[in-house]
């Protein structure tokens, strides 16, 4: 059973959920479990993990960690892209430790997942952007050596002033220009229809969507 929770977070009030920022009622909260409540976010937070200073405290984890079961608490759920999960890479190297990261599989219930199946999803991950990155540039240098011209060349060009979206059902090609720098390049028939319906159908069956899942237990809202 987890005895003490320890806070990681550089920012402890930042977030939406307000039941999990630190204060006193967090406190309370878990002392009726038994969960004992610490805050160490300014010498394991994501600052002092950048500065390479977390020598001394991890090594302070590792004797607490030792000694009874302890839970980090980081900013993000997922923990690939929470700094948590480094802290637990170097806490797996220092001893014989069993480290599982928590994670919500519903509203009511928790999963585990073995660190080193995380840590390696991760690391999967940032494989999957760097080569697709080292791709993409590769087709750009390419294309500029090919002196290709650009894709939205040639395109009639519909400023966000000019928008109207009975210009998405006409079947013509279009570069519209969209705020904050952004560009969507319109080709209504890049796919045949039926093409378009089976990638759609491909993606709602093999993709799975997550979305947040709220539980009220009082009529009006409240927890």
């Amino acid at each position: 059973k987890v005895r003490r929770l320890i806070d990681v977070r550089g920012n402890p009030q930042a977030g939406r959920q307000e039941d999990l920022k630190r204060s006193k009622a967090f406190e309370r909260a878990l002392a009726t479990v038994g969960i004992t409540y610490e805050y160490w976010g300014q010498r394991l937070g994501e600052d002092a993990l950048e500065s390479g200073t977390t020598g001394k405290p991890l090594a302070e984890l590792e004797v607490l960690a030792t000694r009874e079961m302890v839970c980090l608490l980081g900013h993000l759920h997922e923990p690939g892209g929470c700094h948590r999960l480094h802290l637990c890479s170097a806490l797996s190297t220092k001893g014989a430790f069993h480290v599982v990261h928590l994670l919500w599989k519903d509203h009511e219930h928790v999963k585990q997942l073995p660190h080193k199946d995380v840590e390696e999803q991760a690391a999967s991950v940032i494989r999957f952007y760097e080569e697709h990155k080292q791709f993409a540039e590769a087709a750009r240098v390419a294309r500029a050596n090919d002196n290709k011209s650009s894709p939205s060349e040639g395109l009639p060009t519909v400023t966000w002033e000019q928008f109207d979206k009975s210009l998405f059902g006409d079947g013509k090609a279009r570069r519209f220009i969209l705020p904050f720098d952004t560009e969507l390049l319109w080709y209504p028939q890049w796919l045949s229809r039926a093409k378009a319906d089976a990638l759609e159908q491909q993606v709602r069956d093999k993709i799975t969507f997550y979305h947040p899942t709220y539980v009220f237990q009082e009529p009006n809202g409240g927890f």
